[in-house]
């Protein structure tokens, strides 16, 4: 398993009201998670951006728009999944409806990881989609900070994390 690393920076709470502070801090993310990631980026017919919430919403799409830059011919597909209460305009799982590990790149994006509760809770939600999702797995995880030790991490193809301070 590769761990990529970017040193010495901090994000700020709320991230949607802190933007013009964070905005700098997640294009670097993305720069380099477009750097460690290229060759599958490039072997891939889509990428899904799977997040949950406001914070990981706002990450993906700065993602989002820093891969279509890179790679102007890329699919990409930003998945939200809902939070449990949450039942505006779709259902829980919103822009995944066929996994193929063989075509697409499945990247968890979000803020922060604590105890792996949210990140848990958005596979199952994947996987309780039906039996085409039975064997979902996230290639990447790119998040900001994480209070798990890296071993939880260790199911996943790769990681992409950054020591932060939080604010």
């Amino acid at each position: 398993m590769k761990h990529h690393q970017i040193a010495n920076v901090e994000f700020r709470y709320p991230i949607g009201l802190s933007i013009a502070y964070n905005y700098p801090i997640f294009i670097d993310l993305a720069n380099k998670f477009i750097e460690c990631a290229k060759t599958e980026i490039e072997e891939k017919d889509i990428i899904k951006l799977i997040c949950r919430g406001s914070s990981g919403a706002i990450i993906a799409t700065i993602f989002y728009q820093k891969i279509q830059e890179a790679f102007p011919e890329q699919k990409i597909h930003i998945v939200h999944i809902k939070k449990d209460n949450e039942q505006s305009h779709s259902n829980q799982v919103e822009g995944l409806h066929v996994y193929n590990e063989q075509e697409h790149l499945y990247v968890w994006i979000d803020d922060h990881i604590n105890t792996g509760e949210t990140l848990e809770a958005c596979k199952h939600a994947i996987i309780n989609r039906g039996p085409n999702f039975k064997e979902f797995k996230f290639n990447w995880v790119v998040c900001l900070s994480s209070d798990r030790n890296l071993e939880y991490h260790e199911k996943f193809t790769h990681n992409l994390l950054t020591h932060i301070k939080h604010h």
